[in-house]
């Protein structure tokens, strides 16, 4: 579950060089940890990354480089069903179960769309040192890296 409000209100303050407390989520209960928070730190590039990082208005003003990865579905799901297996301790029946009742037709309607307003969409199947070098490039011609 995404906190737009707060969202909003950590990407500002990182924006404007102050530290937060990002809570804690966790994957396998669908809930933030009461209580439990980790300090983040501003820096030079703020990377705000997700499914939906591009679909909040107010967000985009803070926005520098938006970068949309085009990935095909059958890799999305090869790929969440590893990670929610092997990292969040769900069964496989129950992650294909969520995939195509909810994740599956919520990404064409909400993800896929979000292609047409980012800066730079990238191949998700492409190793990820091109990808990275597409990134950069793109920093670079912006100004927003040194070097």
């Amino acid at each position: 579950m995404i906190d737009s409000a707060l969202l909003v209100k950590h990407i500002a303050a990182l924006a404007a060089g102050l530290a937060i407390e990002r809570p804690r989520y966790d994957f396998a209960a669908y809930t933030t940890v009461p209580g439990v928070t980790e300090r983040v730190l501003p820096g030079e590039l703020v990377v705000v990354e997700g499914l939906f990082a591009l679909s909040f208005a107010q967000l985009r003003p803070y926005y520098q480089l938006g970068v949309y990865v085009d990935t095909p579905d059958d890799v999305c799901f090869a790929r969440r069903l590893k990670r929610d297996v092997e990292e969040r301790g769900r069964d496989a029946e129950s992650v294909r179960r969520q995939y195509d009742a909810t994740v599956r037709p919520c990404g064409l309607a909400f993800v896929r769309p979000l292609a047409e307003i980012a800066d730079l969409v990238v191949d998700g199947t492409d190793p990820l040192d091109f990808k990275v070098e597409q990134v950069v490039s793109a920093l670079r011609k912006r100004r927003l890296l040194r070097g």
